[in-house]
């Protein structure tokens, strides 16, 4: 019996004995060394955690901070067997140690987990004597900077704005957590050949995080930039750190912007800044009435080329429809200029036999280095219709009507009228066509300049009250900004500061790519009366 209850006591030990063995087998083995245990302030040593017998994955928890010492992680390096079929491998991280201040330490465990489990490193300890010689490799901690071109400018006049963000150690962008600060301005990306890409590359001095082309909507003193990034710190370095997420603000600039001067201001003016150039591709050749002629236009230069504006012709289209679009725009940054190309594409569609003479076309612009209004202009655009019959549909019928001058505009009012539960009517209506459709007012009217008394953006009133009934939404934007312009130089001030947030809206209309509604232009329409009403 005695020897029965031993041959069973015998078989537990036994077995617990080789679960304990099987156990400790499916923990790593773990080695760690100290390439050297004395150094001197300012020098650096490495350390070695070694893990062998693996049968999985294992990765870092946390290693210890310890005052008076930098610890940084510089990689890994692992190797594989295959024994007997079954496959194993081991893997070591290294470490870099720099000595900061005299002193014996002891580093205590590093923490990684292993399969589940968490495994540690054993204590080591280090001493460092007095004052050695320069640091080995010191990190530099980050930096961000925001630079702008110019700080003092005029409205609408364009500028570049640089975020910068510089380390030694290699930088991941992640992107900005909470945008730049850029309200009351419109912005575009620049992509320039020195621009990296920065998911993979070293974000150094002289390499901007993101450069943007900029232009004020209206005037006054302004705080711009500002925001919060997020970047990726470590995973390479001689004394980085485990990558690790860090977010980071950056700071602001001040930037003082002026009108533009009204002396001098041409009529056909509409707010384009800078230095340019234009010229036209154009086939003179003659066509048959109601057939299609493309005449493609391309502004070139210095300047505004994120809210260019379409540049017109100096002669009325009379016998003709005119439907304009806007093609290709290339843009860079040249010398801290904004340097640029915009296409656009006119189509002309001749009504009747005779000589159709469109004039130039030309754009209006201010010369902010000069000071000075200048105009720059293409050759005349002038050919010769010949007897044609109508066609069903040609390209400039899509959007702007049949255009004859039996029209009736309020035949528009009704169809749109009709169809306000389906769809809204957009109707691209050139102010010129419309005053030669309607008859309400000559090329002489338009000279606001000489309006006095209660002429005072009579005429752009009637013209915003048209484009509204109509939902013309271009030429209402065009009509109000133009009557804010007449109030604010006629006989009284008004109201200023109600003129000057209704400018700051229809500016974000027009140039910022906000959408107006009909609401929106009823709103607007009825305050700019008001104004107006108040001035007689």
């Amino acid at each position: 019996m005695k020897g029965g209850s031993l041959k069973r006591t015998g078989r537990i030990i036994f077995i617990a004995a080789l679960f304990f063995l099987c156990s400790a087998r499916a923990f790593p083995e773990v080695a760690t060394v100290l390439e050297g245990n004395r150094i001197s302030v300012g020098e650096t040593t490495e350390m070695h955690i070694r893990f062998s017998g693996m049968s999985g994955d294992i990765e870092p928890v946390s290693y210890p901070a310890v005052p008076g010492l930098r610890i940084a992680f510089t990689g890994t390096q692992k190797n594989y067997e295959f024994i007997n079929g079954v496959s194993r491998f081991g893997v070591s991280f290294t470490f870099m140690i720099q000595a900061e201040k005299k002193g014996v330490y002891r580093i205590p465990p590093f923490v990684f987990k292993a399969g589940g489990n968490t495994v540690k490193s054993r204590e080591v300890a280090l001493t460092v004597s007095g004052e050695g010689g320069r640091p080995q490799s010191i990190e530099e901690p980050l930096s961000t900077s925001v630079t702008v071109s110019k700080k003092k400018l005029y409205v609408g006049e364009p500028f570049i704005m640089r975020y910068f963000l510089s380390s030694g150690n290699i930088m991941e962008f992640s992107g900005f957590e909470k945008p730049p600060e850029i309200r009351g301005f419109v912005s575009k990306g620049i992509d320039t050949p020195d621009d990296r890409d920065l998911s993979s590359d070293r974000a150094s001095e002289g390499s901007p995080l993101m450069i943007s082309a900029m232009a004020a909507l209206s005037p006054g003193r302004h705080k711009i930039g500002g925001g919060t990034a997020v970047v990726m710190e470590g995973g390479g370095g001689m004394l980085s750190v485990f990558p690790q997420q860090k977010r980071i603000q950056f700071g602001y600039k001040d930037v003082e912007v002026v009108e533009i001067p009204a002396a001098g201001r041409p009529k056909d003016f509409n707010g384009d800044v800078g230095s340019f150039a234009i010229k036209s591709d154009f086939n003179g050749s003659p066509v048959k009435a109601y057939e299609e002629k493309k005449v493609t236009v391309v502004v070139s230069g210095t300047g505004n080329f994120i809210t260019l504006a379409k540049p017109g012709f100096t002669k009325d289209a009379d016998g003709a429809r005119v439907l304009a679009e806007e093609g290709d725009t290339r843009i860079s940054v040249e010398n801290n200029r904004l340097r640029g190309e915009k296409k656009f594409i006119f189509t002309i569609v001749p009504e009747k036999p005779g000589t159709l003479d469109l004039g130039k076309v030309r754009m209006a612009y201010f010369d902010a280095e000069a000071g000075a209004f200048r105009a720059a202009e293409t050759d005349s655009i002038r050919f010769e219709v010949r007897p044609g019959e109508k066609k069903k549909k040609t390209q400039a019928d899509g959007d702007a009507g049949d255009g004859g001058p039996e029209f009736n505009p309020v035949y528009i009012a009704l169809i749109a009228a009709a169809a306000a539960g389906g769809m809204t009517f957009m109707i691209i209506w050139e102010r010129r066509r419309y005053r030669q459709i309607s008859g309400e007012k000559s090329v002489k009217d338009d000279r606001y300049e000489e309006k006095t008394g209660d002429a005072v953006g009579a005429d752009r009133i009637a013209e915003m009250k048209s484009s509204l009934d109509k939902m013309d939404s271009a030429s209402f934007i065009r009509s109000a900004e133009k009557a804010i312009d007449e109030i604010s130089s006629g006989p009284s001030d008004g109201d200023a500061g109600r003129l000057a947030e209704l400018r700051e809206a229809i500016s974000g209309y027009r140039y910022a790519g906000r959408k107006i509604n009909g609401d929106d232009m009823k709103s607007i329409y009825v305050e700019i009366r008001k104004i107006k009403e108040g001035i007689l």
